[in-house]
């Protein structure tokens, strides 16, 4: 009876499985990686099953007196010694979170995700709305004739496996509660859970009921806004700002850029000092006024017929 080796017939399975898998990946939204991930106890199994069944033979052939035995060539004893520290440090991995890890890390891909707009209701008592924003997302404020708020928001870069779990991430990016006569409105950003991963950006537009007052600081953020009328005043702190105001409404406008700048244009500022830090649009019928604020940042200023 001939000497068999173990370890050959372990490394030929998995070499064909290992080629199916990479064959069926071209047609197929098939992972190999993952499939190894989540299977890998079966080297063991196989590894183990291939020595058992060596020893029988071996066993058998001693029993009827022939010269058969298991040996372990140096790439059979290598091919055994490789699969086993691999398990080995697979479940070690598995136990810690790492083997998880790397199969989110695998397993997702990146999401546009664009929020299904949400309509709040003003109760009556609320007289201004305060706004805190996020690093990550670029704000759009625009009045609106309606009682009610909307917003809605635009998504890029959201890392997850499912575009079931892209728009979870996205859930709470939005939060509003109402303490008194203030609406608060905060934006939070959306984490990627791998540092290697693009930052996730977002626009995110709120339309205001013109009766509102609106106080913002978004110092981390761009922020567009686009005013028809206004019937208290609006604070508006942020990283830039870009504005623009309907050419036959009465709203005053005044701009400081403390170590930033004001881009000039003179039809629509009434003044605007030598640095270009500060400037103000004053208009003899306005009652109320959009005030513009930005620490190192642009601020820019127009009108607009609707």
């Amino acid at each position: 009876m001939s000497n068999y080796r173990v370890g050959t017939t372990s490394a030929g399975i998995l070499f064909v499985c290992l080629g199916l898998g990479l064959l069926l990946q071209l047609f197929f939204d098939f992972s190999v990686v993952s499939q190894l991930l989540n299977w890998w106890p079966l080297l063991l199994i196989l590894i183990g099953g291939e020595i058992l069944w060596g020893v029988k033979r071996t066993k058998s052939s001693e029993a009827s007196h022939e010269n058969g035995k298991i040996r372990y060539d140096i790439l059979s004893i290598f091919i055994v010694i490789l699969f086993s520290f691999a398990t080995l440090f697979l479940y070690a991995f598995q136990e810690s979170g790492v083997v998880t890890f790397a199969h989110q890390t695998l397993a997702s891909q990146s999401y546009s995700i664009q929020s299904t707009p949400v309509e709040q209701d003003i109760p009556d008592q609320v007289e201004e709305v305060m706004i805190v924003g996020s690093e990550v997302a670029a704000l759009q404020l625009e009045t609106t004739d309606s009682d009610r708020m909307l917003i809605h928001s635009n998504w890029r870069n959201i890392f997850a496996e499912s575009e079931t779990q892209a728009r979870a991430l996205i859930e709470n990016t939005i939060q509003t509660s109402i303490e008194g006569q203030t609406m608060y409105i905060t934006l939070n950003n959306v984490q990627n859970k791998l540092f290697f991963h693009p930052p996730a950006r977002g626009q995110i537009s709120i339309a205001i009921p013109h009766h509102l007052s609106v106080n913002g600081d978004m110092v981390n953020s761009d922020t567009t806004i686009k005013v028809d009328a206004i019937q208290q005043d609006w604070h508006i702190k942020s990283r830039s700002i870009s504005a623009r105001v309907n050419n036959q409404e009465d709203v005053n406008v005044h701009a400081n850029a403390f170590h930033g700048h004001i881009h000039e244009n003179e039809t629509f500022w009434s003044d605007i000092n030598e640095q270009q830090t500060r400037a103000i649009r004053q208009l003899p019928e306005a009652s109320n006024t959009l005030y513009l604020e930005t620490n190192s940042g642009s601020i820019t200023a127009e009108v607009f017929d609707r």
